[in-house]
């Protein structure tokens, strides 16, 4: 309890010290800080091996290759550009205005439309069948950076919700949280309110 100036480090100096899968009244939760952490390597694995059903999400910056890549694959079956078969796995999301038509920003590829430019991070690996995907119609920014896993079913819904934006610099450089709560009443609540942004933004809600 008492800080220690020599451990309590920032940015890259922080290292993968604390407790990740914590109990909260019968609710298991999982926290991971930035950097030091892997968050949105994390979050990536959960995509990759929990998500079953569905995926929604509301996000101000997501540059991750690796994270909307695992999405492309729950939801067209294939990992390659302009490659796929829709398999029946839901995706909905609702993008900040701020980095809608960034070159590097996972809302290119899920329109499936071609870059301005390419990186090695960003080789722009276009879904072959865009989704539903839509510019947040916000009177101000839509500074939210969270992730719905399985909402509304019995396949343990999950809520990421935290600071963490899905990039290389909130992952690697930044001080960011990011908790995982596998929660159904929880989960309920957070798809109410992104329901609420969607439509705003132009989608349809079954």
């Amino acid at each position: 309890m008492t800080p220690d100036k020599i451990t309590s480090n920032f940015s890259t100096r922080k290292v993968d010290n604390t407790t990740h899968s914590i109990n909260i009244n019968g609710t298991p939760v999982e926290i991971y800080f930035s950097s030091g952490d892997n968050a949105v390597g994390h979050l990536t694995e959960l995509v990759k091996n929990e998500a079953d059903i569905n995926t929604y999400f509301s996000i101000f910056a997501w540059s991750d290759q690796a994270l909307v890549d695992e999405l492309k694959y729950k939801w067209e079956g294939s990992y390659n550009d302009l490659e796929g078969t829709l398999t029946g796995f839901d995706v909905k999301g609702v993008f900040d205005l701020s980095f809608w038509n960034q070159w590097w920003s996972a809302s290119i590829e899920m329109r499936g439309e071609t870059t301005s430019q390419t990186s090695t991070n960003n080789p722009n690996i276009r879904w072959a069948n865009p989704a539903p995907v839509y510019v947040a119609q916000e009177s101000r920014k839509l500074h939210s950076k969270t992730m719905l896993i399985d909402a509304d079913t019995s396949s343990d819904p999950t809520v990421i919700v935290g600071s963490t934006n899905w990039s290389t610099n909130c992952n690697d450089i930044n001080d960011e949280n990011m908790l995982f709560i596998h929660d159904a009443d929880i989960t309920n609540q957070f798809v109410q309110e992104f329901n609420a942004r969607y439509i705003q933004a132009g989608g349809t809600v079954n």
